[in-house]
């Protein structure tokens, strides 16, 4: 079948000499847009080569004064040299400070470990505030396909924070914490097949982290099928294809405030734990908790 490529006058078209937008396939390809994305890279690489000649520049300023010391002397060319650092000095002053870098998908997750990872990529996109764009998406959907959605109906304007590794009195610790104004969610989180973990204990730290006046909710969130003798106390049995069902009904109202490199780690990040679910060859190192 041939892929239907065409211009779409239709879409809004961008400043004079840009390319039209296309639709390949009922996908929208915007070149100006993708332009207008490049243009910090391309800030940031400008910022960095002046930096890098100034930076050459002072290098052999001071070997030239250095080679005046140890002639115990400042000839003219020296004098020169000096006003030159002065020159330099001042040059380094004015340039713009350091951007913020988008994080990457790498920094987010924290390798080596898959368990681990898909823990730090989880608290990432449950924390509204993040720069992800996405709000409350995770979290709602989450308590939607745990059976407490009526959690996520104040958590507009609510503030919440997100913790990894919470320890708890006897010093084990519970993979993710969200604090909001009304509830304590704590989430272990499964990717491989044990469920070895105190949830009893769990519990009790959720318990004393909530009080007063806030409700405790619990989550395992796996991967595989639990096996009926597994004991997890007051937590709620959550599979990763009923969450991802959620965030997929949920998406919808949420994505356009998304960064866009961060739609992308989404959805990444929800085809990588599908294909492992359907027994895709991985390293099994990454499978270690």
């Amino acid at each position: 079948m041939d892929t239907e490529v065409k211009s779409d006058s239709a879409i809004q078209a961008g400043p004079a000499g840009d390319p039209a937008p296309l639709l390949v396939s009922g996908m929208r390809l915007d070149f100006a847009g993708a332009r207008h994305e490049c243009l910090p890279l391309m800030e940031r690489l400008t910022e960095m080569k002046q930096f890098e000649d100034l930076l050459h520049t002072f290098d052999g300023v001071l070997s030239g004064l250095a080679q005046d010391q140890q002639r115990q002397s400042i000839t003219p060319t020296g004098v020169d040299e000096t006003r030159e650092l002065v020159r330099v000095l001042e040059a380094f002053e004015r340039l713009p400070p350091l951007r913020a870098r988008p994080k990457t998908l790498l920094e987010i997750a924290g390798f080596p470990r898959l368990e681990s990872v898909s823990s730090n990529v989880l608290a990432f996109f449950l924390d509204p505030s993040e720069e992800h764009g996405l709000g409350d998406l995770a979290l709602r959907s989450l308590l939607d396909a745990a059976g407490e959605g009526v959690h996520a109906k104040g958590l507009s304007g609510a503030t919440v924070d997100t913790g990894r590794e919470q320890p708890t009195k006897d010093r084990k610790r519970l993979d993710i914490v969200v604090s909001a104004d009304t509830f304590v969610l704590g989430i272990e989180n499964k990717v491989d097949a044990r469920v070895q973990n105190p949830f009893q204990e769990y519990w009790d730290h959720l318990r004393s982290v909530a009080e007063p006046g806030r409700e405790t909710v619990g989550v395992l969130l796996h991967l595989h099928d639990l096996r009926a003798a597994e004991d997890i106390g007051h937590f709620k049995a959550v599979p990763y294809a009923e969450f991802f069902k959620a965030l997929r009904q949920n998406l919808g109202q949420s994505v356009s405030g998304a960064a866009s490199r961060h739609l992308v780690y989404l959805l990444d990040f929800i085809a990588t734990l599908e294909n492992l679910n359907l027994g895709t060859r991985m390293d099994p190192q990454l499978l270690k908790f």
